[in-house]
């Protein structure tokens, strides 16, 4: 079976990795420049992994694959299967259609679709807190998310989860997702079922400037939106003076434990560096931070809310 598995991230290399393991590497790797790697998050050059399992490496032209040389290149290959794994852009029809067997991805979110089609999903659902979320693999279409599904994995969100681990479970799931889609094609057939088209949600993008935090919101409220931001994210941020301050571990100090103040003072230094900051109900304990001249103070007060508020989607 001829394999093309399409990604520029380091979820990609989790993935060509396994099916590696799995005696199902890909023979074509469809990844972008390096030159591209600031405008794409989480950019991994796959060139070396290609050479490593002796698969074609194509640099497509645009990113959205619709340019007449990308076309006519990628046409060349003889393509069974794609996967399409931490490429981030649709894939267009010309492409799908050329595949023999068809062309899937993976999505999620922390509501069973079609609900939670569209963007940030991992981090809607640590910032809205969510104990639970769904892995779909489905085929690719034109459209947003909104394919035949042919397999679901459901994996737990933990209170001691951030957006890295979630992106560790993705691996995990999604992975299996797809060596069991090549297990199915090399038994003759890909059972799919179709999605509803009814009921649909799509969760929008978040940029960097919407991670300000609201001290004036809840402890539990504050503390999952770092959780949600956090590295590789740029990161959960507050203002103090000209400065922002980053913020990339939190948790809720102690529901008897509790000081007075406005929201946003920090209220409690510890001697490692660790402090107190105090939100509208229970403080704040701030584990891990950044800043280049922020020294974390008993008395200073970050602006009670910081960046531009992105107001929660329906999922």
């Amino acid at each position: 079976m001829r394999i093309a598995v399409a990604g520029n991230q380091w979820i990609t290399r989790y993935l060509i990795d396994a099916l590696h393991e799995a005696g199902a590497a890909p023979s074509l790797i469809i990844n972008m420049s390096a030159h591209l790697a600031e405008r794409i998050s989480g950019y991994t050059d796959l060139a070396e992994d290609a050479a490593r399992m002796g698969a074609t490496l194509y640099r497509p032209e645009k990113y959205s694959l619709v340019s007449p040389q990308d076309e006519a290149a990628l046409k060349k290959h003889e393509i069974d299967l794609l996967l399409v794994f931490g490429w981030q852009r649709l894939i267009p029809a010309w492409l799908i259609e050329h595949c023999s067997l068809g062309a899937f991805g993976v999505h999620g979110g922390p509501e069973l679709p079609p609900r939670c089609r569209g963007r940030a999903v991992f981090n809607w659902a640590l910032l809205l807190g969510y104990k639970k979320f769904h892995m779909y693999a489905f085929r690719l279409t034109p459209g947003v998310d909104d394919g035949d599904i042919a397999g679901l994995q459901s994996f737990d969100i933990l209170p001691a989860d951030d957006i890295l681990t979630l992106y560790h479970k993705n691996c995990v799931a999604s992975t299996r997702l797809f060596i069991d889609l090549i297990e199915q094609a090399k038994s003759g057939a890909i059972e799919t079922t179709p999605q509803s088209q009814e009921g649909a949600t799509y969760l929008p993008k978040r940029e960097p400037d919407n991670g300000g935090i609201d001290w004036t919101q809840s402890a539990e409220r504050i503390v999952d939106l770092v959780r949600a931001l956090c590295p590789p994210y740029p990161g959960a941020f507050t203002a103090l003076a000209d400065e922002r301050v980053f913020i990339d571990r939190a948790q809720v100090f102690d529901s008897s434990l509790t000081y007075e103040g406005e929201p946003g003072t920090i209220a409690d230094v510890f001697p490692n560096g660790d402090f107190i900051v105090l939100s509208s109900t229970l403080p704040v304990y701030v584990r891990a931070w950044r800043g280049t001249r922020f020294s974390p103070q008993r008395g200073l007060r970050f602006e009670q809310r910081s960046g531009i508020p992105l107001a929660d989607p329906v999922l």
